[in-house]
């Protein structure tokens, strides 16, 4: 009576935390174990001296920037059908992955649900992944009424602190109705007038700091560049854990790790009216 015909295939977002990420750089080996990295997006310390005048280098404080350390969680998608259809269709299940993995990073990254949970010790003190609304932020506060202004206080607090190198500005879809007065499109990106990034992300639900509900207001925050990794899909085929006997139904499975890391010297955070 029906004929089975091939819906709209899944697909990946085309802006948003992974695409303006873009891919890390080149060299990384086994980071599914674990990441640590040295800050460099850290506003260093400098000297100013006088032309010409004596001066003791030894005055020069060099920046010292402890190790920053994140431990990869994962995440893994299933996919049910009829053993009375044939195969499993591994295609479906590798486009539904790729569709929705950016959402599942940017979910991870704003609100850290599952790296709360995954503590970790390192020379005697206890570590948990990075995330956005979290308590460690520093809140910007602003006289500005606009969306405009409350942004450009919160980007002017970042590049301050990463001494002008280029930050990121995370905002939730819901606190978006006056961002164009604010950036212009250049290819996937989304840039303010200084050519930092802007992400929105349908992953970001807007929560505050302390864990603030959206409601008369929502929070955008303000990062370091944000990197992101993911490992390649991987699919458990074991026939004796996944099909269904009761209801002929065979169930298959796709997993990978990711991280989303940055430093954590630049994040901030503003309250925004809606």
């Amino acid at each position: 009576m029906f004929e089975p015909v091939r819906g709209v295939p899944a697909a990946p977002p085309a802006t948003g935390l992974v695409v303006s990420a873009g891919p890390p750089p080149d060299g990384d080996r086994r980071w599914e174990q674990g990441l640590s990295w040295v800050p460099e997006r850290c506003g260093s310390a400098y000297q100013l001296v006088p032309w010409c005048a004596v001066s003791d280098p030894a005055t020069y404080i060099s920046p010292r920037y402890a190790g920053a350390y994140y431990r990869p969680p994962g995440v893994r998608f299933a996919d049910a059908c009829s053993t009375l259809g044939g195969a499993l269709d591994t295609g479906r299940l590798t486009r539904i992955a790729e569709a929705t993995t950016p959402f599942v990073i940017a979910r991870e990254l704003w609100d850290g649900a599952m790296g709360a949970s995954d503590t970790w010790v390192i020379r005697g003190v206890t570590y948990t992944n990075q995330r956005l609304a979290d308590a460690s932020a520093t809140v910007v506060t602003s006289t500005a009424t606009t969306l405009q202004g409350k942004l450009a206080a919160l980007e002017a607090a970042a590049v301050e602190a990463s001494r002008g190198q280029r930050i990121m500005i995370h905002l939730p879809v819901i606190a978006t109705g006056d961002l164009a007065q604010f950036v212009r499109r250049e290819g996937p990106n989304t840039l303010t007038r200084q050519d930092n990034l802007v992400v929105v992300d349908a992953g970001y639900p807007g929560t505050g700091p302390a864990g603030q509900a959206v409601g008369a207001t929502a929070w955008a925050y303000a990062t370091s560049l944000v990197q992101v990794r993911t490992s390649p899909l991987e699919f458990i085929t074991s026939p004796a854990q996944t099909v269904d006997r009761a209801t002929n139904t065979v169930t298959a499975w796709a997993e990978r790790v990711f991280a989303a890391n940055f430093d954590p010297c630049v994040h901030f955070a503003v309250a925004i009216t809606l």
